[in-house]
């Protein structure tokens, strides 16, 4: 995997249960090559402003993310 990389991975939820969920790798970390990863979430009314990055079908690598829909990271 590579900075970047979208991967799924499990993460947990609010009612307890673990799902998997695309996260987007952020870095690699030295000495031990564990990943730093953010989220992905399509829960767009959770946008918070000059935060959230919003993936669109209108950029021009949405189509090599993998991602389905519009998203938020």
């Amino acid at each position: 995997m590579k900075e970047g990389s979208v991967v799924l991975t499990p993460i947990p939820q609010a009612d307890g249960a673990v799902k998997n969920r695309p996260a987007v790798v952020l870095r690699e970390m030295p000495l031990h090559r564990d990943l730093l990863v953010c989220g992905i979430s399509t829960q767009l009314q959770h946008r918070i402003a000059d935060f959230d990055e919003v993936v669109s079908p209108q950029d021009s690598d949405f189509a090599s993310s993998g991602l389905q829909c519009e998203s938020l990271i």
